[in-house]
């Protein structure tokens, strides 16, 4: 009997061992497997954004019909306000210049002014820029233009049709002429740009003698054309052309020295010449041009063409 009483006794401690651990170890792993699912539960509510699925770029939103106008039109305005912006300092930078050029005007007149009330300047600087300022000025082709031309040559004139005076001797058919002749011309205008000239061109030639066996005399052309002159520079090298409406005369002699004058001819004229003036002044130059005249005339009774060649002395002030 006693051998069954000592066996149940290590079996009874080692039911309460094992019995004391299940309750003891094992709820307490239950306990923090419970807690630590519930931790993992709460981040993962706590940031959603960590858990979100990635996005597929095609089933990305696309604004609407309303929203892209008012997108566009937007951007638009901010176009506009860009463009306003813009010319706003273009205007600022613009008023600016002409301030600043305003009042280097008012200072260089302030200047002038003094210097003409007999004040001596106290700023050599601003004495050279004057200086400086004026000879830009100087040896130009600008501003206002005269030109005065006196020349000689040779010219002549070819006419169809026939003159008849008050006597039988005063009679020519188609009459004809060369010979010497004397020609001027006057130009007054204005520089269009620098070394380009539009003027009126007034010139006129006509013979300064006669020969015996002519019946004819008295023959010249004038014409009062518009013009234009081209300078090249630094050479000072010219070309000036003109056209306009003519005006030709002669006269008939007979051998008792009766005259008959021939009513006017009208018709064109134009000129063409090439010249080369030298300064004597920051305005004025002297020069020497060759020079030809050509018109084609007409009246009732004859018809025919005028010309000549004449070396210009010109004096010219701009």
């Amino acid at each position: 009997m006693k051998t069954p009483h000592l066996f149940s006794l290590p079996l009874v401690l080692f039911m309460f061992f094992v019995i004391l651990f299940t309750l003891c170890v094992c709820p307490e792993a239950g306990w923090s497997e419970e807690m630590n699912t519930v931790q993992t539960d709460g981040e993962n509510a706590e940031s959603p954004t960590t858990q979100a699925p990635a996005s597929d770029p095609a089933k990305v939103e696309t604004p609407s019909g309303d929203e892209a106008s008012d997108y566009d039109l937007n951007h638009l305005r901010h176009q506009i306000e860009a463009e306003k912006l813009k010319a706003e300092l273009e205007r600022a930078r613009a008023e600016t210049e002409k301030a600043r050029a305003e009042a280097e005007q008012a200072r260089l007149d302030a200047r002038i002014a003094k210097k003409d009330n007999g004040i001596e300047d106290d700023c050599p600087d601003l004495n050279a820029e004057e200086k400086a300022r004026e000879k830009e000025k100087a040896y130009r082709h600008d501003g206002f233009f005269l030109r005065m031309g006196l020349g000689f040559g040779v010219a002549g004139y070819n006419f169809h049709g026939k003159i008849e005076g008050d006597a039988p001797s005063l009679y020519a058919r188609n009459p004809s002429q060369f010979g010497p002749a004397i020609a001027g011309s006057l130009m007054l205008g204005g520089a269009i740009k620098d070394n380009l000239i539009l003027h009126a061109d007034i010139w006129s030639i006509g013979h300064v003698t006669e020969r015996e066996d002519e019946k004819v005399e008295g023959f010249s052309v004038g014409v009062v054309g518009l013009g234009v002159t081209y300078y090249f520079m630094p050479t000072n090298l010219y070309i000036t052309a003109s056209v306009g409406p003519a005006i030709s005369g002669l006269t008939l002699v007979d051998t008792d020295n009766d005259k008959y004058e021939v009513d006017a001819l009208f018709g064109l004229g134009a000129s063409l010449a090439l010249g080369k003036e030298w300064w004597v002044s920051e305005n004025w130059g002297l020069g020497l041009a060759l020079r030809g005249n050509y018109a084609y005339t007409a009246n009732r009774d004859l018809s025919g063409h005028q010309g000549g060649t004449a070396l210009m002395f010109t004096a010219t002030y701009n």
